[in-house]
């Protein structure tokens, strides 16, 4: 089955009606005419776009509004629509009607327009809809009834894609050119911008000053207008295909959209001095750790006159200098002398050349990271009250885990990778909201479990049935007696395995030889028979169909060169579903619960979830949520129970505890959920025992 084929063999079918039957309608008076009939009309969808201001809704950016009269407005509180458009499918006239809606005219299109967006019968169609409720919402317009995103769409059935915009699918599936996509109206508006930019930059204003806004409405017409077109063309595309296979699938994915902007919406706080007061600090030790590498180096090899430690090829040269060769240096192939690869060279080669300024070069390097990338852009981005609003992305990776980007909040450092007294770790600047207390959610050892399952390895099930330390039951099974201080090179082992790390990846993130790696592979194997059979059994799926199934009925096209990465797929795969029933579950249940807003989910940080919780509801109460997680995926024929692990912050991050909760809490937890539990829990997933073997038809 290859949805590619089955998309394009469509598109054969509709083109001439996409050749000939689109109407472009840009006249104010016909607009506001037609809008006003429709806004009477039991339409059954719509296409939803919008052109704005620039790319972040939140206060804390501030854009330029430039009206077609030639004012400027300084729109201090984010970016902002300065237009919609709208595509009809008008079945008396057999055509799609594309309507592009100047928000500043002074007529009643805009009232018609928020009648349309917020009538709950009509489903609207969007690519990459979230942005565009944003931006809706900016104009008072709440955008109500079923979703439909053709990104998300794209994202489901087409994962090994290299990009899912707008232009690039509609090209794609319509058997175009790239060079053919390049369409009049895409040309022109670029070339308009990149020349008005150059020409305001020479004149000292900032690079940032000109927006869509500027452009002039003969250019913004087409190019607004077709994006309806191609969004509505890629729903025709796809709809077939996601009716026949992945109804439900497709449709938790889009219920996603409104939560992932309600936790945008609600933003996650930082103690904005904290930043401040942490980044000189941060300067006064990248300064003492250069004068230690000078003297270092002064001392031990005089010869080295010259050091810039920001510099890769500089320290190529100094560790050649020094006496490692080329060999030495090539890391997976490619002579690299990255994180990773100075770390592995600091401790292979330490006792004989004396590489003690390798630690002192990546810890300078981690403290510019850590200013750059985390506090000065969290002071940047963050408003007056200190709360930061992340980009918060549906499916933006291939295996369908929920995203985070600007800033990247799913990616802090550790607090012990911050090895300084006086500075600040990351996670310390994340703090609850007054009279909150932020609790943090776990899916203990979820990854190994879904692993586990697939290869219906026994010996990890029962383990993991009797509620035991999985990587220290696999410790002993290799290492015997001596299993509790081999228990982080077994998990390292593991997750080798689960990510198909090849030998010498995993001689490096074990810190051992390749032939010790090798041994403790073939140990592992051979104490557990049914791994190497689930990578036999996935290699010949991969080899017959090019896909394998989870359990959710999700496909992951793997070419068969890259065959060993096909269990890491089902893992992680299955691990992001998951929490993603549990996300809409919990939002399920806070709606039941509580309208006030005090409670709220903040983040989804890979098998964790954050949730603020105001003081003044029941200490019970996170346990329910605890439950409502735990209930989602259900094994009673493996006599497993999905465990969640809760901590809880009324400080900050980086300072989370766990929490134990009393018999009397417990039972009031347990009664209130199994009495009302009915009113906000979906269909559970009770997964068979042999799931990803079935084909698809």
């Amino acid at each position: 089955m290859n949805p590619i084929f089955d998309v394009q063999r469509h598109y054969e079918k509709v083109k001439d009606f996409f050749s000939n039957c689109v109407e472009f309608i840009t006249d104010p008076n016909q607009v506001e005419e037609e809008l006003k009939f429709y806004a009477n009309k039991p339409l059954k969808n719509i296409v939803f776009d919008s052109e704005t201001t620039g790319l972040d809704a939140w206060a804390g950016e501030t854009y330029l509004h430039h009206h077609q009269d030639g004012s400027i407005v300084k729109i201090e509180d984010g970016a902002i629509p300065f237009s919609i458009q709208l595509g009809i499918l008008d079945f008396v006239e057999n055509k799609l009607k594309c309507y592009f809606v100047l928000l500043e005219n002074k007529n009643k299109s805009k009232q018609y327009v928020k009648s349309l967006l917020e009538n709950p019968f009509i489903m609207k169609i969007g690519h990459e809809l979230k942005f565009d409720i944003k931006m809706a919402k900016k104009i008072d317009i709440n955008v109500k009834g079923k979703l439909w995103d053709t990104q998300l769409a794209s994202r489901l059935l087409f994962d090994r894609l290299p990009k899912h915009s707008l232009k690039y699918l509609g090209t794609y599936f319509s058997g175009e050119s790239q060079i053919e996509s390049n369409k009049p109206w895409d040309i022109e508006l670029k070339s308009w911008l990149r020349q008005k930019r150059n020409n305001l930059t020479r004149q000292g204003f900032p690079k940032n000053y000109v927006n869509y806004s500027f452009v002039p409405l003969s250019i913004m017409y087409p190019y607004g207008l077709n994006d309806v077109w191609y969004t509505y063309l890629l729903y025709i595309l796809f709809n077939p295909i996601i009716e026949k296979n992945y109804k439900e699938l497709f449709k938790r994915e889009c219920k996603l959209i409104r939560i992932a902007y309600r936790m945008e919406k609600r933003g996650t706080k930082i103690d904005k001095k904290l930043c401040i007061k942490t980044l000189p600090q941060i300067e006064i030790e990248k300064l003492k750790l250069i004068k230690k590498i000078r003297h270092y180096l002064k001392f031990y090899h005089p010869k080295i006159k010259k050091f810039n430690i920001q510099s890769p090829a500089q320290l190529k040269n100094v560790l050649l200098e020094i006496g490692l060769t080329k060999e030495d240096l090539t890391y997976r192939g490619k002579l690299s002398v990255d994180y990773d690869s100075v770390i592995r060279l600091f401790h292979k080669y330490d006792k004989k050349f004396n590489l003690l300024f390798c630690k002192d070069v990546l810890n300078y390097r981690t403290l510019t990271k850590i200013s750059k990338t985390y506090f000065k852009k969290l002071i940047t981005i963050s408003n007056e009250k200190g709360i930061v609003h992340c980009n918060m992305r549906v499916s933006d990776t291939k295996n369908g885990r929920l995203a985070c980007n600007d800033p990247n909040l799913q990616n802090l450092p550790r607090p012990e990778t911050i090895e300084f007294e006086n500075v600040a770790k990351v996670r310390e600047v994340f703090i609850p909201r007054k009279d909150f207390i932020n609790w943090y959610y776990d899916y203990s050892q979820i990854e190994m479990l879904i692993f586990a399952l697939f290869c219906q390895e026994r010996t990890m099930l029962k383990a993991i049935a009797q509620n035991e330390d999985l990587h220290l039951t696999v410790a002993k099974l290799i290492f015997g007696q001596n299993a509790k201080e081999h228990r982080q090179e077994t998990k390292n082992l593991n997750f080798g395995i689960i990510y198909g790390m090849g030998l010498d990846t995993l001689a490096d993130k074990l810190n051992t030889t390749r032939d010790k790696a090798c041994d403790l592979m073939y140990r592992y194997k051979n104490k557990f028979n049914e791994v190497s059979n689930l990578q036999f059994k996935i290699k010949k799926l991969l080899y017959t169909n090019g896909f394998i199934v989870d359990i959710f009925n999700r496909l992951y096209h793997i070419p068969i060169e890259k065959a060993y990465t096909g269990v890491n797929a089902l893992v992680q795969g299955c691990s992001a579903n998951v929490l993603k029933h549990a996300i809409i579950q919990v939002d399920k249940f806070i709606k039941y619960f509580s309208k006030e807003k005090l409670i709220n989910l903040l983040l989804s940080v890979h098998d964790e979830l954050i949730i603020e919780i105001h003081k003044s509801i029941p200490i019970w109460i996170p346990y329910v949520i605890k439950l409502i997680m735990e209930e989602i995926l259900q094994l009673i024929q493996y006599e497993i129970k999905v465990n969640v692990d809760i901590k809880y912050s009324n400080t900050s991050w980086a300072t989370k505890l766990p929490v134990k909760f009393n018999t009397y809490w417990i039972a009031l937890a347990n009664n209130y959920f199994m009495s009302s539990k009915s009113n906000f829990l979906l269909p559970i997933i009770k997964p068979k025992i042999n799931w990803f073997l079935k084909d698809i038809k």
